[in-house]
């Protein structure tokens, strides 16, 4: 998947994933920023997804220097 592909279209990915409840699809999105190099939204797709994947999303975001918020 090219970097220009994964800019333009992931996050509408991830955003129809998040409103379908797709987390097999949210979970690939998250997959396809980590392999563009998209950390933080790596990250932040894996805090979306929920479970120990909020975990592994919020450490992520910590090695940044970020913190996940609560969404609420």
């Amino acid at each position: 998947m090219s970097l220009l592909r994964t800019m333009r279209c992931e996050p509408v990915d991830r955003a129809e994933a998040v409103l379908t409840g797709d987390r097999a699809a949210l979970l690939a999105t998250a997959v396809a920023f980590d392999a563009a190099g998209c950390r933080y939204q790596s990250a932040r797709t894996l805090v979306l997804a929920g479970g120990d994947d909020a975990e592994r999303g919020a450490a992520a975001l910590a090695e940044l220097g970020l913190t996940a918020r609560s969404s609420g």
